[in-house]
């Protein structure tokens, strides 16, 4: 279990890494709230070892789809 700390100053689980179109997305979910999780998309920049924002609204939901289609039967059968 990995822990990274963002630009907000709270600290986040890394819940998967996949790669898409030979970028990785980072899933991450803040550890400090208890209600409401937070759940948050970073990526790795190419050849850079920190993780940044993404860019438009449409690379967040290619980036949102990947992960849900990934963990579809897991969710559904819950």
């Amino acid at each position: 279990m990995e822990i990274v700390t963002l630009e907000d100053s709270k600290d986040y689980l890394i819940l998967d890494i996949l790669e898409i179109e030979k970028i990785n997305y980072v899933y991450l979910a803040s550890v400090t709230e208890k209600e409401n999780k937070q759940v948050c998309i970073r990526k790795i920049e190419e050849n850079e070892e920190y993780l940044v924002g993404l860019d438009t609204e449409e690379e967040y939901k290619r980036a949102l789809n990947a992960y849900i289609t990934k963990y579809r039967n897991i969710v559904s059968a819950a």
